[in-house]
């Protein structure tokens, strides 16, 4: 269960890294 909850947690941060990313990059395109 703690290493599920770990991976969960890991894949948030991903996904949102990710997320930010190309927010960030779309946001200077439109620049």
């Amino acid at each position: 269960l703690g290493l599920f909850l770990l991976m969960n947690k890991t894949v948030h941060l991903v996904v949102s890294y990710i997320i930010h990313t190309t927010y960030v990059l779309t946001d200077a395109w439109h620049v």
